[in-house]
Protein backbone atom coordinates (compact mmCIF):
# COMPACT_ATOMS: atom_id res chain seq x y z
CA UNK A 1 0.00 0.00 0.00
CA UNK A 2 1.21 3.72 -0.95
CA UNK A 3 1.98 6.17 1.33
CA UNK A 4 -0.25 8.45 -0.39
CA UNK A 5 -3.43 6.17 -0.15
CA UNK A 6 -2.03 4.85 3.77
CA UNK A 7 -2.32 8.17 5.17
CA UNK A 8 -5.75 8.42 4.24
CA UNK A 9 -6.82 5.74 6.64
CA UNK A 10 -7.15 6.88 10.58
CA UNK A 11 -5.81 4.36 13.33
CA UNK A 12 -7.07 0.71 12.07
CA UNK A 13 -4.33 -1.76 12.19
CA UNK A 14 -5.81 -5.23 12.80
CA UNK A 15 -6.62 -5.42 16.50
CA UNK A 16 -4.77 -9.17 16.68
CA UNK A 17 -1.23 -8.78 14.54
CA UNK A 18 -0.88 -4.61 14.61
CA UNK A 19 -0.44 -4.59 10.83
CA UNK A 20 -2.70 -2.31 8.77
CA UNK A 21 -5.83 -3.57 6.95
CA UNK A 22 -5.20 -4.59 3.16
CA UNK A 23 -7.41 -2.10 1.84
CA UNK A 24 -7.48 -1.14 -2.08
CA UNK A 25 -4.81 -4.00 -2.19
CA UNK A 26 -5.43 -7.95 -3.04
CA UNK A 27 -7.95 -9.52 -5.27
CA UNK A 28 -11.49 -8.86 -6.25
CA UNK A 29 -14.51 -10.68 -5.37
CA UNK A 30 -17.98 -10.66 -6.07
CA UNK A 31 -19.74 -10.30 -1.98
CA UNK A 32 -23.64 -10.40 -3.37
CA UNK A 33 -24.61 -9.72 1.02
CA UNK A 34 -23.07 -6.47 0.27
CA UNK A 35 -25.27 -4.22 -2.49
CA UNK A 36 -23.93 -0.73 -2.84
CA UNK A 37 -25.81 1.95 -4.37
CA UNK A 38 -23.73 3.63 -7.31
CA UNK A 39 -21.07 6.25 -6.95
CA UNK A 40 -21.42 9.52 -6.89
CA UNK A 41 -17.61 10.27 -8.57
CA UNK A 42 -17.68 8.08 -11.17
CA UNK A 43 -14.02 6.06 -9.86
CA UNK A 44 -13.94 2.38 -11.13
CA UNK A 45 -12.58 -1.08 -10.48
CA UNK A 46 -11.65 -3.31 -12.45
CA UNK A 47 -12.05 -7.01 -11.56
CA UNK A 48 -11.09 -9.46 -14.66
CA UNK A 49 -10.91 -7.43 -17.21
CA UNK A 50 -14.49 -5.43 -16.51
CA UNK A 51 -14.72 -1.74 -15.43
CA UNK A 52 -17.12 -1.77 -12.24
CA UNK A 53 -18.53 2.08 -10.84
CA UNK A 54 -17.62 2.12 -7.09
CA UNK A 55 -18.65 4.19 -4.11
CA UNK A 56 -16.59 5.60 -1.87
CA UNK A 57 -17.01 3.77 1.59
CA UNK A 58 -16.28 4.65 4.87
CA UNK A 59 -16.34 2.43 8.42
CA UNK A 60 -16.24 4.12 11.74
CA UNK A 61 -14.98 0.84 14.52
CA UNK A 62 -12.69 -0.71 11.81
CA UNK A 63 -10.44 -2.21 14.52
CA UNK A 64 -13.07 -4.19 16.10
CA UNK A 65 -13.72 -7.67 14.99
CA UNK A 66 -16.92 -6.83 13.22
CA UNK A 67 -15.11 -4.08 11.71
CA UNK A 68 -11.96 -5.95 10.79
CA UNK A 69 -14.14 -8.57 9.00
CA UNK A 70 -16.51 -5.72 7.18
CA UNK A 71 -13.47 -3.77 5.91
CA UNK A 72 -11.44 -7.22 4.76
CA UNK A 73 -15.59 -7.95 2.74
CA UNK A 74 -15.26 -4.02 1.12
CA UNK A 75 -11.94 -3.70 0.27
CA UNK A 76 -12.76 -6.82 -2.43
CA UNK A 77 -16.23 -5.91 -3.21
CA UNK A 78 -15.65 -4.43 -6.85
CA UNK A 79 -18.31 -1.44 -5.79
CA UNK A 80 -16.56 -0.36 -3.06
CA UNK A 81 -13.80 2.17 -2.59
CA UNK A 82 -12.77 2.34 1.30
CA UNK A 83 -12.04 5.72 1.49
CA UNK A 84 -11.59 6.14 5.64
CA UNK A 85 -11.06 3.93 8.46
CA UNK A 86 -11.72 4.76 12.01
CA UNK A 87 -11.42 3.01 15.55
CA UNK A 88 -14.54 3.64 17.57
CA UNK A 89 -12.87 5.83 19.82
CA UNK A 90 -11.18 8.18 16.69
CA UNK A 91 -14.32 8.70 14.83
CA UNK A 92 -13.43 11.94 13.74
CA UNK A 93 -15.72 13.33 10.79
CA UNK A 94 -12.66 15.57 10.18
CA UNK A 95 -11.88 14.85 6.34
CA UNK A 96 -14.36 12.28 5.50
CA UNK A 97 -14.61 11.31 1.87
CA UNK A 98 -17.58 8.72 1.48
CA UNK A 99 -21.10 7.92 0.15
CA UNK A 100 -21.56 5.69 2.61
CA UNK A 101 -20.65 4.98 5.98
CA UNK A 102 -20.52 1.57 7.92
CA UNK A 103 -20.76 1.81 11.87
CA UNK A 104 -19.21 -1.11 13.89
CA UNK A 105 -19.28 0.59 16.92
CA UNK A 106 -20.74 0.45 20.19
CA UNK A 107 -24.68 1.72 20.46
CA UNK A 108 -23.91 5.38 21.86
CA UNK A 109 -21.19 6.01 19.46
CA UNK A 110 -24.10 4.87 16.53
CA UNK A 111 -26.48 7.06 17.99
CA UNK A 112 -24.20 10.04 18.10
CA UNK A 113 -22.31 9.49 14.88
CA UNK A 114 -25.81 8.39 12.74
CA UNK A 115 -27.07 11.86 12.83
CA UNK A 116 -24.06 14.09 12.04
CA UNK A 117 -23.37 11.58 9.04
CA UNK A 118 -27.32 11.60 8.16
CA UNK A 119 -26.59 15.71 8.15
CA UNK A 120 -24.11 15.19 5.77
CA UNK A 121 -26.06 13.87 3.12
CA UNK A 122 -24.04 10.30 3.92
CA UNK A 123 -25.81 7.22 3.64
CA UNK A 124 -25.65 4.73 6.99
CA UNK A 125 -25.33 1.24 7.99
CA UNK A 126 -25.41 0.45 11.44
CA UNK A 127 -24.34 -2.85 13.04
CA UNK A 128 -24.82 -1.91 16.47
CA UNK A 129 -28.28 -1.77 18.05
CA UNK A 130 -28.61 2.12 18.05
CA UNK A 131 -31.49 2.22 15.45
CA UNK A 132 -33.33 -1.65 15.82
CA UNK A 133 -36.17 -0.87 17.85
CA UNK A 134 -38.94 1.79 16.71
CA UNK A 135 -39.50 2.52 20.32
CA UNK A 136 -37.17 5.14 22.28
CA UNK A 137 -38.71 4.27 25.59
CA UNK A 138 -37.60 0.90 25.01
CA UNK A 139 -34.13 2.08 24.79
CA UNK A 140 -32.83 2.34 28.45
CA UNK A 141 -33.88 -1.25 29.05
CA UNK A 142 -32.43 -3.27 26.15
CA UNK A 143 -29.29 -0.83 25.54
CA UNK A 144 -28.90 1.46 28.61
CA UNK A 145 -28.84 4.31 27.04
CA UNK A 146 -31.59 6.94 26.41
CA UNK A 147 -32.05 7.64 22.85
CA UNK A 148 -31.24 11.03 21.85
CA UNK A 149 -32.80 10.99 18.10
CA UNK A 150 -36.46 9.34 18.62
CA UNK A 151 -37.21 11.02 14.79
CA UNK A 152 -34.59 8.76 13.07
CA UNK A 153 -35.78 5.63 14.83
CA UNK A 154 -39.20 5.73 12.12
CA UNK A 155 -36.74 6.53 9.16
CA UNK A 156 -34.26 3.97 10.06
CA UNK A 157 -34.81 0.36 7.81
CA UNK A 158 -34.53 -2.75 9.29
CA UNK A 159 -32.22 -4.24 7.40
CA UNK A 160 -33.46 -8.09 6.90
CA UNK A 161 -34.00 -8.40 3.64
CA UNK A 162 -37.11 -10.99 4.18
CA UNK A 163 -38.79 -8.18 5.81
CA UNK A 164 -38.14 -4.77 4.40
CA UNK A 165 -40.15 -4.73 1.20
CA UNK A 166 -37.44 -3.13 -1.14
CA UNK A 167 -36.80 -0.54 1.07
CA UNK A 168 -33.10 -0.45 1.39
CA UNK A 169 -32.35 0.57 -2.07
CA UNK A 170 -33.58 4.53 -0.95
CA UNK A 171 -32.79 3.84 3.00
CA UNK A 172 -30.46 6.87 4.23
CA UNK A 173 -30.16 5.10 7.42
CA UNK A 174 -30.22 1.04 7.35
CA UNK A 175 -30.37 -0.47 10.72
CA UNK A 176 -28.58 -4.20 10.73
CA UNK A 177 -30.58 -6.67 12.38
CA UNK A 178 -27.46 -8.19 14.20
CA UNK A 179 -26.77 -12.63 14.81
CA UNK A 180 -30.24 -13.59 16.77
CA UNK A 181 -32.68 -12.45 14.12
CA UNK A 182 -30.45 -13.74 10.84
CA UNK A 183 -29.97 -16.92 12.58
CA UNK A 184 -33.19 -18.37 12.82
Amino acid sequence: MSNAMTSRFHDAPHPASGTPLPVGEGVCATTPSIRLPPGEGGAQRRVRGVAHPQTSVAVFGATGYAGVELARILARHPHANVTNLFSSTNASLDNLEADVVFLATPNEVSASLAPQLLDRGMRVVDLSGAFRLNEPTLYPTWYGFAHERPALLNEAVYGLTEWCNGELRDARLVANPGCYPTSI
